[in-house]
C-alpha cells in the first residue's frame, strides 16, 4: 500500500467532502500533511466552511483522524484523462484542465496523467510536459500513436504506477479512459488510494460511448441504442471489422460477441473498484445505476445537480 503525506490506514474512515464541480476538495476528519512539506501560506488553503454542496462519503483513508477536524488542508491530486488541452480540447479535456486549475487555487497539488500521439517517438513513452497557463501543473503524456483502440495497455498501467510512486497521492479523479488503459483503475487500488470518476458520456456502459449504432445500414444507420447488449453490439456497431466473406459470417459474430463481452467485463471489474462516481446529470446517473451499476455502487453515485449526501 502507498503512503501518502497523511499515511493511509484501513482502520480509519474519514468523510470525504467533495465539489468538484467548482474545484473544491476538502477533508474532515484526516491528518494534516507535514508542516516541512508546506510551501504556501496556509490562508490560501481549502478551509472546511468553503465547500458548497458537499457530498459526504466514507473512504478508508488516514489515521490519527482527530488532528483536522475544523482545520485547512491540502490534497495531492493526480487528474486522469485521455486528453488535455492543448493537444486535445473537446468537453471532457476543458472540464479536466478548469477542474485542474480550480484545485491549484485553493491550494492542492494537481498533476495530470494523459496522453500524446507522435508516430515518430516509441509507444508508451512519457512526455513531461506543463500546462500552458498554469505551468505548476504538470503533465505526463504517454504516448498512443498506434495502439490505443485496445481498452487495456499493461505498459499504460506501468507508466501510471511509476506516477504514483513518484507523486503519491491522495486521491485520482478519472475523467475518461478510452485510448488509455482501465487498469489504471485496478493500479490505483492496488495502491490503496480512493478513485473518483467523472461520467463524461457512456463509454463505460457502451463500447463506443455514445449508445449510437453505426452499422444498421439502410433507414436504421446512427440508430440510437436502448442498451448495451454483447451481440448487438457486435452485428451492429462491430461488423466493419468483420472480413466480408460469407463462410466467416458466424465466426465473425461470434468472435467480437466474445470481443465484447470480455470489455464489459472488465469495465464491471474496474467500476467496483471505484470510491465514487459523479454524473452531470440526474438522467446520466438513472441510467448508469439502473442499467450497469452493481447493487454496492447505486448508493456511491452523486449529480453535480444534487445537493443530498448519500
Amino acid at each position: 500500500m502507498l503512503s501518502s503525506p497523511c499515511k493511509y490506514s484501513k482502520n480509519h474512515a474519514i468523510k470525504v467532502s467533495v465539489w468538484f464541480a467548482h474545484g473544491q476538495f476538502s477533508i474532515q476528519n484526516s491528518c494534516l500533511p507535514p508542516q516541512e512539506s508546506d510551501t504556501k501560506p496556509r490562508n490560501k488553503y481549502l478551509s472546511l466552511e468553503k465547500v458548497r454542496s458537499p457530498l459526504n462519503f466514507s473512504l478508508t483513508f488516514c489515521k490519527n483522524i482527530h488532528q483536522l477536524l475544523g482545520r485547512a488542508i491540502w490534497l495531492k491530486i493526480i487528474i486522469v484523462n485521455h486528453g488535455y488541452p492543448q493537444r486535445y480540447n473537446a468537453g471532457s479535456e476543458i472540464y479536466a484542465q478548469t477542474l485542474a486549475h480550480g484545485l491549484l487555487h485553493q491550494g492542492h497539488k494537481v498533476t495530470v496523467f494523459s496522453r500524446k500521439e507522435d508516430s515518430s517517438r516509441p509507444d508508451y513513452e512519457i512526455e513531461i510536459d506543463e500546462d500552458s497557463e498554469e505551468p505548476e501543473i504538470k503533465l505526463h503524456l504517454v504516448n498512443m500513436a498506434n495502439s490505443r483502440d485496445r481498452y487495456r495497455h499493461n505498459e499504460v498501467d506501468a507508466r501510471f504506477r511509476e506516477l504514483l510512486e513518484q507523486f503519491r497521492p491522495d486521491v485520482v479523479h478519472v475523467g475518461h479512459l478510452n485510448h488509455l488503459s482501465t487498469g489504471i483503475v485496478h493500479v490505483a487500488s492496488s495502491l490503496g488510494i480512493p478513485t473518483v470518476f467523472t461520467l463524461h458520456d457512456y463509454w463505460l456502459m457502451c463500447p463506443r460511448g455514445q449508445f449510437v449504432q453505426t452499422n444498421s445500414g439502410g433507414d436504421e444507420s446512427w440508430k440510437l441504442c436502448d442498451g448495451q447488449e454483447d451481440y448487438k453490439c457486435a452485428v451492429s456497431c462491430y461488423s466493419r471489422h468483420f472480413s466480408g466473406l460469407e463462410q466467416d459470417l458466424e465466426r465473425d459474430k461470434s468472435y467480437w460477441t466474445s470481443w465484447i463481452g470480455s470489455r464489459m467485463a472488465e469495465i464491471r471489474e474496474i467500476s467496483d473498484l471505484v470510491d465514487l462516481f459523479i454524473a452531470p446529470s440526474e438522467y446520466l446517473r438513472e441510467r448508469f445505476s439502473n442499467e450497469f451499476a452493481s447493487r454496492a455502487r447505486k448508493s456511491s453515485i452523486w449529480t453535480t445537480a444534487s445537493t443530498t449526501s448519500v
